[in-house]
């Protein structure tokens, strides 16, 4: 699709950032709200926990400056993130986190304040049903004692931290916005601007030239500048690295599993639980080169439909219409829900110049949530909207079962609604049509997706720890390190009968979550998660409907593996993860299996 200029965009497929604020002057009032609020908690140092009443009157202006700063980073990131060059957007997000740093080191006091008057003191003052709802919080703060520094040093980390752990930033900046990809033929051989976003419909083209031409354009490009990449994410590593040995945590991984309390062994049962796995993988590939027929099956060769016909397009509305249809399995409340985010404008729909790549879904708990896309007309894009609508009623749903302090869900469960609802739009495109080239794009998009989810996410899980352990063992961190771990990494997963091309060594450098800390295996075990809700569901199994549904609006008042039981999955146990497998395996038989009727014609 042509990239539109931002002001070319047809207002219905754009989202209204209007509905936080009306007018830039509401949002700077809001900044000065803020600050008023932040000096009323500082003025409230030394007497916190004196009182119930003194603990329910500082609760109350948390939950008030809560809902203000998520707001202010709706609307200055929503306004930013559709056209990165507008400048009056930048200084919105300068402003709100010099704002935001400041607290943060005003506040730094509040922790050790609560420590210092003892678990027994804090729990003694609990006397009524609001502050007894802030109970599960903190127990999980006094659970953290021991990782928590004086009140000198955690003001010392408050000021010095933004300095050195915003990299991330400077990555998108460059990724999405400076750097520059060449031109490359279409289909049609129409010389388009390749970028980040419109990637997805040249690798996915049936003329192999074209998605040749466009992997090499992206992986040069991206090797071009793979120092910078290499020492932006090496600063953000050491820097992140130094922090969590301040704060006493064994490696960062105990860091980073320690919030959800969650044990270390979750992330390395996944990582051999999909090792284990790796020949249903490699068996797809092997199929996938046997019906493509090609004798040296590339790089560029895995994200093309084996089907032999161009791919259904789907435009936004026909889109929209078959993401209702999917969800109805979860009752009509659930679609009526999933209706207003179309009705009421909360989606950025279609790529336009300067906007940041990819898809988010973005909450803001006293208006609605916000999601982000950048809208092909393909099936693929159809099942993003699906998951990103899947994480708008996640946090639709909390939001309105919990106060804001208990509303933010784990990411440990973050994936689990939004993978649900592409398993469950993809079951409904298969049990509702005839069309057999549908069905076999429907099939490649799941099998894709589980690829995609499980085995590739674990593959960033395994570099991202090679990543860890290697600033903490002060060892090499450098451009070829990183390229070679990554290739070798590659030609595992990918197996023998992929040709992995080495101009991939360095495509680590477009992963944004490389830079979030332990972050992509959730991915991966929320898809396990997610295939087994969705298999009761569509068993209309009523009970798992609600059991789903109740999960959903838990929030964050309970851990978050005790969440996912109340859905009837339990990721301690590895067999949820081969499970899940065994399903990716049993789809790519039924692809083989229909592929081989359409060529047979026994299809028709």
């Amino acid at each position: 699709m042509e990239i539109k200029n931002r002001n070319e965009v047809d207002m219905k497929y754009t989202w209204d950032t209007r509905d936080i604020y009306k007018t830039h002057d509401e949002f700077l009032a809001d900044i000065e709200s803020l600050k008023v609020l932040n000096g009323k908690v500082v003025n409230m140092k030394g007497m916190i926990t004196a009182s119930s009443a003194n603990l329910e009157e500082y609760f109350h202006l948390e939950e008030d400056m809560s809902i203000i700063m998520t707001k202010l980073y709706s609307y200055a990131y929503g306004n930013h993130d559709v056209d990165m060059t507008l400048e009056e957007a930048t200084k919105d997000i300068q402003l709100l986190t010099s704002v935001i740093e400041k607290i943060s080191i005003d506040q730094a006091f509040i922790t050790n304040e609560f420590l210092d008057a003892s678990k027994e003191r804090v729990m003694s003052l609990l006397n009524n049903d609001y502050l007894l709802s802030h109970k599960y919080n903190l127990e999980n703060l006094f659970r953290k004692k021991k990782h928590i520094l004086s009140t000198h040093d955690e003001e010392l980390i408050s000021k010095l931290e933004p300095a050195f752990t915003d990299n991330n930033e400077a990555m998108s900046l460059l990724k999405d916005t400076d750097l520059r990809f060449p031109e490359v033929k279409d289909e049609n051989g129409k010389l388009v601007e390749l970028t980040l976003s419109n990637y997805s419909s040249f690798i996915s083209s049936k003329n192999r030239t074209v998605r040749k031409n466009a992997f090499y354009a992206r992986e040069e490009t991206l090797a071009s500048y793979r120092d910078v990449f290499t020492q932006l994410l090496y600063k953000e590593l050491k820097a992140n690295n130094t922090i969590i040995k301040l704060r006493g945590y064994k490696d960062n991984l105990a860091s980073a599993m320690f919030p959800d309390n969650l044990s270390e062994e979750i992330y390395y049962n996944l990582i051999k639980s999909v090792n284990d796995s790796l020949p249903y993988l490699h068996k797809y590939h092997k199929i996938r080169k046997e019906l493509l027929g090609l004798d040296d099956y590339c790089s560029y060769d895995m994200n093309v439909s084996i089907n032999d016909v161009k791919d259904t397009e789907f435009d936004f509305e026909k889109g929209k219409e078959l993401v209702i249809k999917a969800t109805s399995v979860l009752g009509e409340g659930y679609t009526k829900n999933i209706s207003k985010a179309f009705d009421e404008r909360w989606i950025d729909v279609y790529s336009s110049r300067s906007k940041i790549s990819g898809g988010y879904m973005r909450d803001c708990y006293s208006v609605h949530p916000y999601i982000l896309l950048n809208y092909q007309n393909k099936f693929n894009d159809v099942s993003t909207l699906a998951h990103e609508l899947g994480h708008a009623m996640h946090s639709y749903y909390s939001d309105k079962a919990n106060p804001i302090y208990n509303s933010d869900y784990a990411t440990f469960v973050a994936e689990v609604a939004s993978t649900t609802n592409e398993v469950l739009l993809a079951n409904y495109v298969l049990n509702n049509t005839s069309d057999i080239d549908l069905k076999l794009e429907v099939l490649n998009n799941l099998i894709d997706t589980i690829d995609g989810t499980i085995y590739r996410q674990t593959m960033f899980a395994e570099f991202e720890d090679f990543l860890y352990k290697t600033v903490e063992n002060d060892e090499p961190f450098t451009k070829d390190v990183l390229g070679e771990k990554y290739l070798s990494l590659l030609k595992k997963y990918n197996g023998n009968d992929v040709d992995t091309l080495e101009v991939s060594k360095d495509s680590w450098s477009r992963v944004d979550h490389f830079y979030y800390g332990y972050y992509v295996y959730k991915y991966a075990t929320s898809m396990a998660a997610a295939l087994a809700i969705s298999k009761k569901i569509l068993k209309g199994d009523k009970e798992a409907v609600e059991s789903y549904l109740k999960m959903l609006s838990l929030g964050g008042s309970e851990d978050p593996l005790d969440q996912l039981k109340v859905a009837g999955v339990d990721l301690s146990k590895a067999s949820v993860i081969s499970d899940a497998l065994g399903l990716f395996d049993n789809y790519v038989d039924k692809y083989y299996e229909l592929i081989g009727q359409k060529r047979s014609g026994a299809c028709e």
